[in-house]
């Protein structure tokens, strides 16, 4: 035991794997081929771990959820991650997205809806459930036949701590570590370690992998199970259910279909068992049991006492642990005691996000001054799941931008599917001077309201559009944005990344689009940052005697400028039938609608083009259209009245398309 604790935080650190795997030769292989899960393992285990993420390469905000999560892991230096997809030409997708990334895909089930599905099926299918056999199935067998200690994840996360300190130290002794969920633990994230065939955490894993398969392909096998379930059965393949059903009867050491199968064929009214009218749920031996398995679960509950406090230094609230709650699992049916143990995680270490607990927990960094330190002492937690939020992957995805939770390249698929590659040049509010905010403009916002942020950003995303830029999403002030008292409203989010070029961005708040313009294309201030390597006081300001922001050379003239722009900003606050506000930071009082910009925008469409040609026009004359064209005849790209140029009239990326 001396040996072990005296080892562990060595190991945490070598968990670190960036630029010690050997070459990954099992790009885009089957894994149902022999000896390819082992040729893997061989390759990508890095001192026997490993990390799953499953994804399809879909030009979805999903997919982009996905490369986010790789590449946070590999941020932190994690990059034994094994990226399982559904077709080798998937994985040729993610390759050109993120080169270098392990992508292997599995001909263990059709990608198709099965040919005997159940109701749940029939309701719900998609991607999720054909991931959810593979990635239970992958990780039991390598766990189990080749020693590797598994950690899998969700992609609907953010990745903000190496999570190997705390899994290889206070955790060494716990064969499962699952997020808590309800009734029991999510299934999306946990790690499993030093798992052995034969006990309790191997049959855990097996099972689990069974019952979902089973039900996924033959949901006549319900009957088997749950013998008075009537067809049409709803056949439940969800694996969170699943896997508590499957926990809990290994700690009680019973067999239990209670919950996620027999429950279940109870609460969905197309069923058979719904349609019988003399049947009665409670008087059956399945309701007993999930009785039974409601006091008893708890009662095998042990508190084990560490030798010495924990101290969790990598997270600012710095958590400070003297023991650990702990569950025995058992191989069920044998008489042997149990020799594996399953923890439900810390909300430090696994945490729902957003949540009330992930939001004392950046205030905690907040208050201490520690949020954004490189190094030890800089995250609130270490993961943070969104497994809570019903609205889809682009709201996740633009919750994890406004936080500051992006990584540069995560959006590759979803550019080159849009066309978002086309548009290079920014269009950004500038700063008065003096104040360091990154490409946040304060003085409109003093007041604080949301709507008044709306309108500004509306206004920005409306003539960015119309000048063919990508406009530059400006961050502001977090206590002006709600009363005193009163929490954040979920349309902002406080800035929360880490690293010293993002340093000057805290304290501030991202804003987060509403439902309708979640596929916008706009730029943050933080991803401006990664996106010209330079530290805030770089990015565009304003001079403090004049009230109009000035042209910045890097994000392209600003909003306020003199000369075309500022013509064509008169020009646009004509079309919306108001005034420009003095130096041009704001058109009106009033927030109009997307609705209404988007009927102005119909109705003003030729105004538009011309207006816009115009401004082209004074802008680009005679020599830098010359210019451009010798640019293109020494490879540099097509000259503009080129039809594969942009800005051609019959370009699929043209505004007018």
């Amino acid at each position: 035991r001396r040996r072990h604790a005296r080892a562990a935080p060595d190991a945490a650190v070598m968990l670190e794997s960036a630029g010690r795997l050997p070459p990954f030769t099992a790009f885009g292989t089957d894994l149902e081929a022999e000896g390819a899960l082992a040729r893997v393992a061989s390759q990508l285990a890095y001192q026997r771990e490993l990390i799953i993420v499953c994804s399809d390469a879909a030009p979805t905000a999903s997919a982009s959820n996905a490369l986010n999560t790789v590449l946070q892991l590999r941020a932190l230096g994690l990059h034994h991650v094994l990226f399982l997809s559904d077709s080798p030409a998937s994985c040729l997708s993610m390759r050109g997205a993120l080169p270098g990334i392990a992508c292997v895909w599995s001909s263990r089930l059709p990608k198709t809806m099965p040919a005997n599905p159940g109701l749940c099926a029939k309701m719900y299918w998609g991607y999720a459930f054909y991931f959810y056999d593979l990635r239970k199935h992958y990780a039991a067998r390598l766990a189990i036949e080749f020693g590797v200690n598994v950690l899998q994840t969700d992609t609907d996360v953010v990745w903000l701590s190496n999570p190997y300190p705390t899994l290889k130290g206070i955790y060494r002794g716990v064969q499962l570590v699952s997020m808590s969920d309800t009734p029991l633990v999510n299934a999306g994230v946990f790690y499993a370690q030093d798992v052995r065939p034969g006990d309790g955490a191997a049959w855990v894993l097996r099972e689990l992998s069974r019952r979902l398969h089973l039900f996924i392909t033959n949901s006549s096998a319900v009957k088997q199970y749950v013998p008075w379930a009537q067809p049409p059965y709803f056949a439940n393949i969800d694996e969170q259910t699943l896997m508590n059903d499957v926990l809990r009867s290994s700690i009680a050491n019973v067999t239990s279909y209670a919950q996620a199968t027999a429950h279940w064929e109870v609460k969905k009214g197309a069923t058979g068992t719904r349609k019988n009218r003399t049947f009665r749920w409670k008087e059956t031996a399945e309701h007993a049991l999930l009785n039974f398995l409601g006091k008893e679960v708890p009662r095998r509950k042990v508190r084990a006492k560490l030798n010495a406090t924990a101290r969790v230094g990598e997270l600012c609230g710095a958590p400070r642990l003297n023991g650990l709650s702990k569950y025995p699992l058992h191989e069920v049916g044998s008489p042997r005691p149990a020799r594996a143990w399953l923890s439900i995680a810390p909300l430090w270490l696994f945490m729902p996000f957003p949540s009330s607990f992930s939001a004392r927990e950046i205030r905690t960094c907040e208050r201490n001054g520690t949020m954004g330190v490189d190094g030890a002492g800089g995250a609130p937690f270490v993961m943070g799941h969104m497994a809570g939020i019903r609205t889809g992957a682009w709201s996740r995805r633009a919750i994890l931008r406004a936080h500051g939770w992006w990584e540069a390249g995560a959006d590759r698929l979803l550019s080159a599917y849009y066309g978002w590659a086309n548009r290079t040049s920014r269009l950004a509010l500038a700063e008065p001077a003096g104040e360091v905010r990154n490409g946040s403009c304060a003085a409109p916002l003093e007041s604080g309201p949301l709507k008044q942020l709306d309108l500004l950003v509306g206004n920005l995303i409306l003539i960015s559009h119309a000048l063919g830029r990508v406009p530059v999403v400006p961050q502001v002030g977090c206590a002006g944005l709600h009363k005193p008292g009163q929490t954040i409203g979920h349309r902002v989010r406080p800035f929360t990344r880490r690293g010293g070029a993002h340093r000057a961005l805290l304290g501030t708040c991202g804003w987060m689009p509403p439902r309708a313009c979640y596929r916008l294309h706009y730029s943050t201030a933080a991803e401006l940052v990664d996106a010209k390597g330079s530290h805030a006081a770089a990015l565009p300001r304003c001079s403090s005697s004049d009230s109009r922001p000035a042209a910045s050379p890097q994000a392209g003239p600003a909003a306020g400028s003199t000369g075309p722009l500022g013509s064509f900003l008169s020009g646009i606050a004509g079309l919306l039938g108001r005034a420009p506000v003095a130096g041009g930071r704001r058109l009106e009082e009033e927030v109009p609608t997307l609705s209404q910009l988007t009927r102005l925008r119909d109705a003003a469409s030729d105004d538009l083009a011309r207006a816009r040609a115009q401004l082209r026009a004074a802008q680009n004359g005679p020599e830098r259209r010359q210019q451009r064209h010798h640019e293109h005849v020494e490879g540099g790209g097509p000259p503009e009245g080129h039809p594969h140029h942009p800005h051609h009239p019959h370009h699929p990326h043209h505004p007018h398309h």
